[in-house]
């Protein structure tokens, strides 16, 4: 019997697939905690699991990236380095320092865009390093309006978003994808994927340094988890 070439393709995928299972499946889970209680309490093993990629979607002024920063204070503390990947030269380490991140141990790596996911891979497969960051990643830059700059990014296809996640896995650390909030529509291999939103709300007792987050858990591999929380955040 003559097998089409399609068909072939479609059979070697789901063995690579079968294989891809088995493999995470023998590892037992380990999760670390997200530093909130709040979010802590939907997440499935009451926190983030280690060896896995963390999507946060959020416009530009959404705070997102320093939520991820609180988010791996705890990863961070648990090894000897942490990194991000910056593909806008915008990333300012000592405002991770006034945030109490240890920048002792900070690896940060201006790259273009289009190396960006390489680089965050060999990141993410490095035992000693707790947690890295891919800033802007996911929606290619579209051509600017007159007066403005286009937003660089890292674009992140289907397979590449895969070997990421298995880099991840092979690493232990935690991977932090941050987004677009119109990245929402595109496929996501992300064991956890979070919306971050600033909240309407204003409470006068909380000092001016701090900020309050709406977060919804959108998506947990393998568990049907939802939810959303408002946190306060340290600006």
């Amino acid at each position: 019997m003559i097998v089409s070439k399609s068909e072939t393709l479609r059979q070697l995928r789901s063995e690579i697939r079968g294989i891809e299972r088995s493999s995470i499946s023998d590892k037992p889970r380990s999760f670390i905690s997200s530093g909130f209680k709040a979010l802590d309490a939907i997440l499935p093993g009451g926190g983030l699991p280690l060896g896995s990629l963390v999507e946060l979607l959020g416009d530009e002024a959404s705070g997102a990236l320093t939520f991820a920063l609180q988010l791996a204070r705890k990863a961070i503390e648990t090894k000897a380095a942490w990194a991000v990947v910056d593909t806008a030269g915008s990333f300012y380490p000592p405002a991770a320092a006034q945030r109490g991140l240890d920048i002792g141990k900070l690896i940060v790596i201006r790259i273009q865009p289009h190396n960006a996911a390489w680089a965050f891979g060999q990141l993410l497969r490095c035992p000693d390093v707790g947690a890295s960051f891919l800033c802007r990643a996911g929606v290619p830059a579209y051509p600017a309006s007159p007066g403005k700059f286009a937003l660089r990014t890292a674009s992140l296809d289907n397979m590449t978003y895969r070997r990421l996640q298995l880099a991840a896995e092979r690493g232990g650390g935690l991977g932090f994808v941050l987004r677009p909030k119109e990245a929402i529509r595109r496929p996501c291999w992300a064991a956890v994927r979070l919306l971050v939103e600033g909240s309407g709300r204003r409470d006068w007792s909380v000092p001016s340094t701090r900020r309050a987050l709406r977060v919804v858990l959108l998506h947990v591999r393998e568990s049907n988890a939802t939810g959303s929380v408002t946190l306060d955040i340290d600006e």
